[in-house]
């Protein structure tokens, strides 16, 4: 059974194109923002630490991938620097950070 991070990576992977612009709300280490870098034609990757704008630089340089804009603000900022985007994988993207990043018990999130 495949863990819920790795069915929303195979779902990105159906709908998300080389002219899509997409939103990784939370850059963390940056496993996501390479994974949409490599998928889609932008990534907009923001974070408010700067050790993970670092650690994501890091990883994209390793990987040879430029197309993503990493910003040292929170996603509350993102339409600030996003004009573009395809609006339903955005959503998704975000949603499913907020989902795997604030609460261990996700059901819980899933409630407010």
């Amino acid at each position: 059974m495949k863990r819920p991070l790795e069915m929303a990576h195979d779902f990105l992977a159906e709908v998300v194109t080389k002219e899509d612009v997409v939103v990784d709300a939370t850059m963390g280490n940056g496993h996501d923002t390479l994974f949409l870098a490599k998928i889609a034609k932008q990534v907009y990757a923001f974070d408010i630490q700067e050790q993970a704008l670092l650690k994501t630089q890091e990883r994209l340089a390793q990987a040879g991938m430029d197309n993503a804009q990493l910003i040292l603000q929170g996603h509350e900022t993102l339409d600030q620097f996003v004009t573009e985007a395809k609006a339903g994988i955005s959503i998704w993207a975000i949603c499913r950070q907020l989902i795997s990043l604030s609460s261990p018990d996700h059901r819980q999130l899933l409630k407010h």
